[in-house]
């Protein structure tokens, strides 16, 4: 049978649509395909193909995204240039800092060499974690370094209506951004949870991957798989430990041996806003507008300050910035704008291990970390 031509676009249409629900499920759900096909209402089969041809087959990685404030941790964004004598050493430094001092994420950004850097903060040590960053920047590792502490921080779900599974790109009309979204209900903070050393660990293999098995992480977390499976239902997901998961778009290939995400360079033109002396109907305005576009990737904010990473299709880079400049007009004064360098850019899960169960509190001890820091400086200099 063929198909009249109007027939065929409803068709492929329709077929869109559901598949844009199937994501969107799968961003409140997880993998979890058996409910996902319940809740979309497709057969299971077909759920189980779509899952694992047109998302896991190009590339993409589900990950779970954590309710860090329901962990009592703040969100914190800096804005780091390194001193001249280490710049070199920025990567094995910041790499150092997730393990030691809550850095989660990085980027070197182009064409002026700064680095965004992200942290997940204890609330009681943000202050004590300001300090030590201003103290880093004294020892001469940083020339200078920007802390902005946001109030909220919030993973963009994909915006799966926009994109076309079938060929793996965006497909949507810059000139008609028009979908609006309440920032209340989005981004309204929950208050601090229970949790111990393994719900931590659990969050932080989902947040790997959220296709590790239980059985998995109970090997990792060093727990049985009873124990763990408890864990998971009882802690991390009936107190809201998860806020949503992931759909890792970003022009990236998830390897699965090296337990990352690979970015491929040039598929997306990745860019870090920072809007300052910002006055809330400023914000509330600029946010309006940039959550018009799809290709929106996280936002935060703060006191006086917006955040946002956008990432435009390299092709449409030209279309991307226009609708950025109609965006950002009443705010041209008040912003910055960074390009990132994708070979310089990289996220880290939440580390355990500065979690003490004896204390049940987040470690954090910066005149012990100081030193550390400068010893490591003089030790990478060495071997290079």
């Amino acid at each position: 049978m063929v198909l009249e031509p109007s027939r065929r676009r409803h068709r492929l249409t329709d077929s869109r649509a559901k598949m844009a629900e199937f994501v969107k499920a799968i961003g409140v759900r997880g993998p979890d395909i058996t409910e996902v096909s319940k809740s979309v209402g497709v057969y299971k089969e077909t759920a189980r193909y779509w899952y694992k041809a047109k998302l896991l087959g190009r590339g993409f990685a589900v990950q779970a995204a954590v309710a860090y404030e329901r962990l009592g941790l703040k969100y914190v964004v800096m804005v780091v240039e390194f001193g001249d004598d280490v710049e070199e050493y920025a990567n094995p430094i910041l790499r150092a800092m997730s393990e030691l001092c809550y850095v989660r994420y990085y980027n070197r950004t182009l064409p002026g060499g700064d680095y965004i850097v992200h942290a997940i903060v204890p609330e009681e040590h943000v202050e004590g974690y300001a300090s030590f960053m201003g103290k880093l920047r004294d020892a001469g590792i940083f020339r200078s370094v920007r802390t902005l502490v946001a109030d909220w921080h919030r993973n963009v779900p994909m915006r799966a209506e926009s994109f076309d599974f079938d060929r793996g790109l965006w497909d949507f009309d810059w000139g008609k951004l028009t979908e609006k979204h309440d920032e209340m209900d989005e981004v309204r903070p929950q208050g601090k949870a229970h949790f111990d050393r393994l719900d931590l660990e659990i969050l932080k293999q989902l947040q790997l991957d959220a296709n590790t098995t239980i059985t998995r992480i109970a090997a990792k977390a060093g727990s049985s798989m009873k124990n763990t499976q408890y864990h998971y239902r009882k802690h991390v997901v009936a107190r809201g430990l998860i806020r949503n998961y992931r759909m890792n778009w970003l022009g990236t290939r998830y390897d699965y041996r090296l337990e990352k995400a690979m970015h491929r360079k040039h598929r997306q033109l990745l860019l870090n806003l920072l809007v300052t002396d910002i006055t809330d109907s400023e914000r509330t305005e600029v946010r309006a507008g940039l959550n018009q576009f799809p290709c929106l990737w996280a936002e935060a904010a703060g006191k006086g300050f917006y955040y946002a990473e956008v990432a435009f299709p390299s092709e449409a880079a030209a279309e991307g910035y226009e609708a950025l400049e109609r965006t950002l007009h009443g705010v041209r004064r008040k912003y910055a704008l960074y390009i990132v360098d994708h070979t310089n850019a990289i996220g880290f899960t939440l580390n355990p291990q500065l979690y003490d169960p004896a204390e049940n509190a987040w470690r954090f001890g910066s005149q012990e970390l100081l030193p550390k820091f400068e010893e490591l400086v003089l030790k990478v200099g060495r071997t290079s």
